[in-house]
């Protein structure tokens, strides 16, 4: 059966031009197979790809949801890649970021990628401070007194009883 498929290739091949060069498959296969470059691997089968900006807030836009890639590539192209578990971003042949897909979280961050140092291209985002992660819990500015030494946020747990003081403290 291969060889049946091979022969017919062939032939097709040598029959069909190349809207390129203007010679036939066959002929314009041989002189381009030695700059041809293997295909990269996939270690999952996919459904979509696009190609897409990362954004200057280090985004990339997918099936209507917004996933995080690490900021060296701002402003640069990258192939998005669907599969079944995943959405892979792929940046210079290499799988930059890795996430979830399907997901009800509309923005898929990894706070993995806004850290490092700069690069030629690209200033490293101003990281998020204790400030910053005060702002993100809701805190406002009259409380910091009250919470200038907070844990990180991993570290963070809130049972009810810690609600009522955060809410007696704000007043």
């Amino acid at each position: 059966m291969q060889e049946a498929v091979d022969e017919r290739a062939r032939r097709v091949a040598e029959r069909l031009r190349c809207p390129a060069t203007g010679t036939t498959v066959a002929e314009a296969h041989q002189a381009e197979r030695f700059v041809l470059q293997p295909v990269p691997e996939t270690c999952e089968p996919f459904d979509v790809v696009v190609a897409r900006r990362v954004s200057r807030d280090c985004l990339v836009a997918f099936e209507g949801r917004r996933y995080s890639v690490p900021f060296p590539w701002v402003g640069r192209d990258v192939e998005v890649m669907g599969t079944l578990a995943h959405v892979v971003v792929r940046g210079a042949g290499e799988v930059i970021a890795r996430h979830p897909r399907g997901t009800r979280a509309l923005l898929v961050i990894d706070p993995g990628h806004y850290e490092g140092s700069s690069t030629d291209r690209v200033l490293r985002p101003t990281p998020v401070g204790h400030r910053a992660r005060l702002q993100l819990a809701g805190l406002s500015a009259p409380s910091l007194s009250h919470f200038y030494l907070l844990p990180e946020p991993a570290e963070v747990v809130r049972p009810i009883d810690t609600y009522a003081r955060l809410v007696e403290a704000v007043r």
